[in-house]
């Protein structure tokens, strides 16, 4: 049996790949947070 997971950015789909880097160096990916309940915020000041 195969199943087929749909990217993007609706819901209900997985996130596509990204990687960020950690402050401690390693890096966080979609691996590490999938299953948990998870908010990112980006801010920014230019």
């Amino acid at each position: 049996m195969t199943t087929t997971v749909c990217t993007g950015t609706n819901l209900g789909e997985r996130s596509p790949d990204w990687v960020l880097p950690r402050l401690d160096g390693g890096e966080l990916g979609p691996a590490a947070v999938r299953g948990t309940k998870t908010l990112f915020f980006f801010w920014g000041s230019w």
